[in-house]
């Protein structure tokens, strides 16, 4: 899921990213790969990272489902601006 994270993260910041030195090299900023692919790449592994999750507990799965808040906060907080530091 920390790869789905990092895809996710670079997608939106592969603008910003393109300018910075550091980062002007990641695939989605130096065009390596489309946004297309990165979307196909990160759908995989949230379809992976699911799976996993359903083959567990229900208690494992409700936990894992309320920590969605917490795993996806930079997304989370660009659409609703919510504050959820802990």
């Amino acid at each position: 899921m920390r790869s789905a994270g990092c895809i996710i993260n670079d997608f939106f910041d592969k603008d910003l990213d393109k300018h910075v030195s550091r980062t002007s090299q990641r695939p989605l900023a130096s065009g390596a790969i489309s946004s297309f692919e990165a979307f196909i790449i990160f759908s995989i592994l949230n379809l992976i990272g699911l799976t996993i999750l359903l083959s567990l507990s229900s208690l494992a799965i409700i936990i894992g489902l309320k920590s969605i808040k917490f795993s996806n906060y930079n997304i989370i907080s660009l659409w609703y601006f919510l504050d959820f530091r802990l």
